[in-house]
């Protein structure tokens, strides 16, 4: 079976996420700090998550 090369770029991103959004890399960036009154480990997920969903929009509406 063959996949679409779209496919095969959301299989690529889902796999890059969940490397970054897995325990030990999270544990790496729970450090003591704020970035703009946000405790650090917050601001890593928040802005992972937010590339996340930018990079899937981007990737579905790429013609």
């Amino acid at each position: 079976m063959h996949q679409s090369p779209k496919g095969k770029r959301l299989i690529g991103l889902f796999a890059l996420f969940f490397v970054l959004l897995n325990f030990p890399l999270i544990q790496i960036m729970d450090q003591e700090g704020m970035i703009w009154g946000i405790p650090s480990l917050y601001f890593t997920l928040f802005l992972l998550w937010f590339l996340l969903i930018a990079l899937l929009y981007l990737m579905m509406e790429w013609h």
